[in-house]
């Protein structure tokens, strides 16, 4: 489904952009996995245009982990292959950071996706409005410290931004710089373009946003499910790692093809069109996937620990709770 999901999105694109000769990316930026896919102009119409593009490990999406120790950069599974030696050199799950209001926020969701890197915050500059700054705004932004390094959430989203152009030009034969980025209904303009600029900071080159349960809704569109006759309205359940969505999309197969009746070909003119709709979405953001795996492991944790009280916690160490999220997530 992932590629028909996006088949119809950057042939738009393409149109759109008069783009020959050339290809766009979909990008579908994950809290714990990207996955991308890609429509390249000027194919023959006897071959399909869509690739879905692979990571260097032959996988059709890609963990989202960044390990950063010195001059030393690894990313997907490597990352979290170090990760178990090194967990405090590891970002992973940064992209709920993106919507944080407050250094307080941040505190609770580094405790509830289990992640062990260090993080503070810039003080925050005064603010004309009297109005609390986001991290979206200058001068509060949430930063990532490992050994003498810091970085910006953005920064290290961009830089696994910049990974992924590795292996999208070794699946194109070439390098491609224009993308098309699913975003979540619930992001405010700023976030969006928060988005935009940490892709444009990765080297790539934004077209433009697609909502995600506008992107599903297409996916389930070309997904060759025949609809009933008129109306029809579907519940679009997406669990992600770290927020939940629920979204209505109304179906109407009976709507008739606005190029019928110039169309040369019979076979088109008597073909209809499924249109479709997103009436509505809503979100809950930090329960997810990822809250599972922190569940598991609290619960293996607090067994451990009522069964050796003269032991430590293993959520207390570094690395053991590092292999206990990693167990969890395995079992879930």
């Amino acid at each position: 489904s992932m590629s028909l999901k996006w088949y119809l999105i950057l042939v738009i694109a393409l149109t759109l952009c008069g783009l020959a000769h050339t290809a766009v990316v979909g990008i579908d930026l994950g809290s714990e996995y990207v996955k991308i896919a890609a429509v390249q102009a000027g194919i023959s119409p006897a071959r399909s245009p869509l690739l879905m593009v692979t990571d260097h490990e032959a996988n059709r999406k890609t963990r989202n982990s960044v390990f950063v120790s010195g001059n030393i950069t690894r990313f997907s599974e490597e990352a979290r292959n170090q990760g178990v030696r090194l967990p405090e050199n590891v970002f992973a799950y940064l992209k709920p950071y993106l919507t944080l209001p407050s250094l307080k926020a941040a505190e609770e969701l580094h405790a509830l996706l289990g992640n062990s890197f260090g993080f503070q915050q810039n003080e925050t500059q005064e603010n004309p409005s009297g109005e609390e700054n986001t991290p979206s705004a200058a001068g509060s932004e949430v930063v990532l410290s490992v050994e003498e390094t810091t970085l910006t959430v953005d920064e290290v989203m961009a830089l696994f931004l910049q990974f992924t152009q590795d292996y999208v030009a070794e699946s194109l034969n070439g390098v491609t710089r224009d993308a098309v980025l699913a975003v979540p209904t619930w992001y405010s303009p700023l976030q969006r373009q928060r988005l935009m600029d940490i892709a444009t900071m990765s080297g790539y080159r934004p077209l433009g946003l697609i909502s995600e349960p506008a992107a599903q809704a297409v996916s389930l569109a070309l997904s060759g499910r025949q609809f009933p006759p008129g109306e029809s309205y579907i519940l679009i359940i997406d669990i992600g790692a770290t927020a939940y969505s629920i979204s209505l999309v109304e179906f109407n197969s009976d709507a008739v093809n606005p190029n019928a009746a110039s169309a040369g070909n019979k076979q088109q003119k008597n073909q209809n069109q499924t249109i479709l709709r997103v009436w509505d979405s809503v979100s809950r953001i930090g329960y997810g996937a990822r809250h599972v795996d922190w569940l598991l492991a609290q619960y293996v944790g607090q067994q451990f620990a009522a069964a050796h009280p003269d032991l430590p916690n293993p959520l207390s160490l570094p690395k053991a709770q590092a292999k206990l999220l990693a167990a969890a997530q395995r079992t879930k």
